[in-house]
């Protein structure tokens, strides 16, 4: 199996004065002068939106190439989002529990055990139950 990890920050980088409460690229929340350069990132929240977003091209013509060199029998994408668990993010679970009709998932927090094999991929959702 060949496993593709790919960024996806673009998808949260938007100008800094948009989204403030969702915008990794915000004005709101960074700091004055912030500066990600040192670690390769972008030079200003100015430039922020530009760089991850030329990083995502950047990353889609990576993966077209690594997937047509692959010759695993499974090929999967690796990805990361905000899932909403905590820490002042947002959050896709009702904070009621007896309100089914806003509910999205079973729980704030869980995760999936993956079980791969030449022929079959079995997926199971391990979440804190009600």
């Amino acid at each position: 199996m060949d496993i593709f990890m790919v960024d996806s920050n673009s998808q949260d980088a938007e100008d800094p004065p948009l989204d403030p409460e969702h915008n990794i690229c915000g004005s709101a929340h960074n700091p004055p002068g912030a500066n990600c350069a040192s670690q390769g990132g972008p030079t200003s929240v100015a430039t922020c939106k530009a760089w991850f977003w030329a990083l995502w091209r950047k990353n889609q013509e990576w993966l077209t190439e690594q997937l047509s060199k692959s010759t695993a029998d499974w090929l999967g994408g690796l990805t990361c989002f905000v899932t909403g668990g905590g820490g002042g993010i947002s959050s896709e679970a009702t904070p009621n529990i007896h309100n089914k009709r806003d509910w999205y998932g079973e729980a704030q927090y869980g995760f999936y055990d993956l079980l791969i094999s030449k022929t079959s991929i079995l997926i199971t959702s391990i979440n804190w139950q009600l």
